[in-house]
């Protein structure tokens, strides 16, 4: 049963944002998903069918700035989609 909760990925940003991109990838490498827009989320599905449950790895590369301090980060987090 859906119930919508956690129904969409997205990374949670506490700076203010130069620059964003955002990358999903599958097991195989092979990347499923890629944004630049801080509000678009993936919802978990790939050439408009849902993914298969698994292991993702997200990547975020990032500029922004906090507390006036600028940096860039690339971010790298795993996570499981489950149906």
């Amino acid at each position: 049963p859906i119930n919508n909760k956690n129904d969409k990925y997205s990374p949670v940003i506490n700076c203010k944002i130069l620059s964003y991109k955002l990358m999903i990838y599958n097991r195989w490498g092979q990347k499923i998903f890629e944004s630049t827009n801080t509000e678009e989320q993936w919802d978990g599905s790939y050439m408009g069918l849902p993914a298969q449950e698994g292991v993702y790895v997200a990547i975020i590369e990032l500029d922004g700035y906090k507390n006036d301090i600028v940096s860039r980060q690339n971010i790298s987090q795993t996570f499981h989609l489950l149906r």
